[in-house]
């Protein structure tokens, strides 16, 4: 039995900023994920513009230099690590060293880095795996690693970042957090291709939440994107739209609702897909202004491809930095809304 045929107007992409996912297949994504797409400004809600990567800070870290060594002031605390070895002195001494009961720890492997965590604990990072030491405000001292964790590691004390709260890392795998229940793969949209979203360092932008990869990704850890930057350039691939089952469909007339920032006019370049084939060029599109911040919806005619089709896509090759897209449509017939059986 058939599902039901749509005719009209269909969101192709929107929700902005867009997001890339490559790893899941580019008709089950979301709107405001893209198979393909760099350039955007990740800071701008609910818009599709061009744009850079956000700046970032490097966590305040509090040290006190202690018989000559520089050691980190952690709850109240000192600590130090060299080696596989992890020391911690004595509560509320920042002046003097004192080892309380056995005063150190050892780890699995050499540390990288040590940093404070969800207010209480210690994660101790070393390129293997990561260390817990939780409780740390406890006076006692009587500290010992609660869990090993295999998956959260990296190479460089300048791929680990707190923000938050919680500990951050970047590595060849991508980019990982740790909750205290479980590790978190934010780059798993991206998995296997990582592209710009691997082992470089990363900072955050604490206002926004984001983690900033340097010069080349960042991560929206609220609203879960990714955004690339070390691609040059600007592209917005959209979701294909097909139709439940495969069912082919009718489409002519792709629609944008915009924004001008200014009084200026401004240009879309874009392309369309359909089926597996090639990309093909459309007639650009001039943005007219008029009253600054004036929104318009402008229709567009697809040429030069068959609109009679299985699947298609869009594709923005270049935007003016002053025009803002808020959302793409289609116009179509005989769009299967639901899968069909016999």
């Amino acid at each position: 039995m058939l599902g039901s045929l749509y005719n009209g107007w269909v969101q192709l992409a929107g929700d902005f900023p867009p997001s890339v996912n490559n790893t899941d297949d580019p008709s089950k994504i979301k709107p405001f994920e893209s198979p393909s797409c760099y350039g955007v400004d990740c800071t701008k809600d609910g818009y599709l513009k061009t744009g850079t990567i956000p700046s970032s800070v490097n966590a305040v870290v509090t040290t006190k230099t202690v018989h000559g060594v520089a050691r980190l002031w952690y709850y109240n605390r000192l600590w130090n690590f060299s080696g596989m070895v992890l020391t911690f002195g004595a509560p509320d001494y920042d002046d003097f060293y004192y080892a309380q009961a056995m005063g150190k720890l050892k780890a699995y492997a050499n540390i990288i880095t040590i940093l404070p965590c969800f207010n209480t604990d210690v994660v101790v990072i070393t390129a293997t795996g990561s260390h817990m030491v939780q409780q740390t405000v406890d006076a006692r001292g009587w500290y010992e690693f609660a869990e090993f964790l295999q998956d959260f590691y990296t190479d460089s004390s300048t791929k680990a970042v707190i923000m938050n709260a919680t500990p951050y890392v970047a590595n060849t795998r991508g980019v990982f957090s740790y909750d205290g229940q479980k590790i978190n793969e934010w780059t798993r949209p991206v998995r296997y291709s990582l592209g710009s979203f691997q082992d470089v360092a990363i900072a955050a932008d604490y206002t926004r939440r984001f983690i900033i990869g340097t010069a080349k990704f960042a991560i929206d850890t609220e609203k879960n994107k990714l955004f690339d930057y070390g691609t040059a350039g600007f592209l917005f691939t959209s979701k294909t739209l097909m139709g439940e089952g495969g069912r082919p469909f009718e489409f002519d007339n792709v629609g944008f609702q915009i924004e001008h920032a200014d009084g200026a006019n401004g240009t879309i370049e874009w392309q369309v897909k359909v089926e597996d084939g090639d990309w093909v060029d459309q007639d650009d599109i001039e943005c007219i202004a008029g009253e600054q911040g004036s929104q318009s919806f402008i229709q567009v005619p697809v040429i030069g491809v068959n609109t009679a089709c299985h699947k298609m896509t869009v594709r923005l090759t270049s935007l003016s930095s002053n025009i803002y897209i808020r959302d793409i449509n289609v116009c179509v017939r005989g769009l299967a809304q639901e899968a069909y059986s016999e």
